[in-house]
């Protein structure tokens, strides 16, 4: 549907309960796959969406898209993490339409988490947990000892079982309704608790006898062009070298015959994610052998002197934090 297009209420539920379910469907993918897919496209997408739809009929309400529609339209918003400002309007938008008995408190409830834990503020419903396993509790909550009034008063369980569903659902074995996945931070499908579950991966610095630095120019689908260095993610059965010894090959077409551990990083606090960095030395000629998806996002192989290439890092000109901090390590040693 174009966002632009003038559009009837039917059509609206319609295309929310499409959205919705392509949502989760992407999810899923992620459940099942551990693959992105198109997950980032979708997002992007909804959310461009229902920001036109916003604007031409304001909030999604019960009044115009009825009960399943409200719910979907939550959905969307509360899945629109990549623009922050959007979340913060709708969740203004919401707060009237709650007044107006035309949505749901609950939506409310869960929303106004979500915006305050992304602000870095405490939650007033407790709705937004961090950690695994044994670490798992709810992120800052204001005034706790009113939590379950606050609660009660939007229709929500007590805090105490809420904790002990979030529990219980980090336990049992991943269904489509609560989703442990990898390759990005998102929700469990009806709770939303944030997480990252991620394979480990690799990241090479590889220098050549003239001093030059493999560098990787390609296109992803958040950020555009960027800079970096060889690498990926560690397959089934690989070691870390093992993996990082395949990324060069594939990616840049080198190997080498002299490799360095330059340590190991984790990108974020709440992601499971190891970076094993390597230096990579006495190359040769490899087979390149990029992916479809690789060879989609333009991948190319630059050769820049090292002192060129510290200093596109220094200037924030190498986006990805461990290829940055691993080519700093690297310049550092020798």
């Amino acid at each position: 549907m174009n966002p632009t297009a003038r559009t009837s209420a039917g059509d609206i539920a319609g295309e929310l309960r499409r959205r919705a379910e392509n949502d989760q469907e992407a999810r899923q993918q992620l459940l099942h796959s551990g693959s992105a897919g198109d997950l980032f496209q979708v997002d992007a997408e909804n959310t461009t969406w229902l920001k036109a739809i916003i604007a031409e009929h304001g909030w999604p309400g019960f009044a115009l898209v009825g009960d399943q529609g409200a719910e979907d339209a939550w959905l969307l918003v509360q899945h629109a993490d990549r623009d922050p400002d959007f979340q913060r309007e709708a969740l203004e938008l919401l707060k009237a339409a709650v007044t107006a008995a035309d949505a749901s408190p609950r939506h409310l409830a869960y929303l106004t988490d979500r915006v305050l834990v992304g602000s870095g503020e405490p939650q007033l419903y407790g709705t937004q947990y961090t950690g695994e396993g044994e670490s798992l509790r709810p992120q800052p909550v204001h005034t706790p000892e009113h939590l379950d009034a606050r609660r009660a008063a939007v229709g929500l369980e007590p805090a105490a079982a809420y904790d002990q569903r979030m529990r219980a659902a980090q336990t049992k074995a991943p269904t489509p309704e609560d989703s442990v996945s990898k390759g990005r931070r998102i929700t469990y499908l009806t709770e939303p608790h944030e997480h990252i579950v991620q394979d480990n991966g690799v990241v090479i610095v590889a220098e050549d006898d003239q001093g030059r630095i493999a560098l990787i120019r390609q296109t992803v689908p958040l950020h555009g062009g960027i800079l970096t260095v060889p690498g990926g993610g560690i397959e089934d059965g690989e070691d870390p070298l093992g993996a990082a010894k395949r990324e060069l090959e594939e990616e840049a077409g080198l190997t080498a015959a002299t490799w360095t551990s330059l340590g190991t990083t984790v990108p974020m606090t709440r992601s499971t994610m190891k970076l094993h960095m390597f230096a990579a030395t006495a190359l040769s000629d490899g087979v390149q052998a990029l992916t479809a998806t690789e060879a989609e996002q333009d991948l190319t192989v630059e050769w820049t002197p090292r002192k060129e290439a510290v200093q596109t890092a220094l200037d924030g000109g190498i986006p990805l934090a461990g290829a940055a901090l691993a080519l700093l390590i690297w310049s550092a040693r020798t």
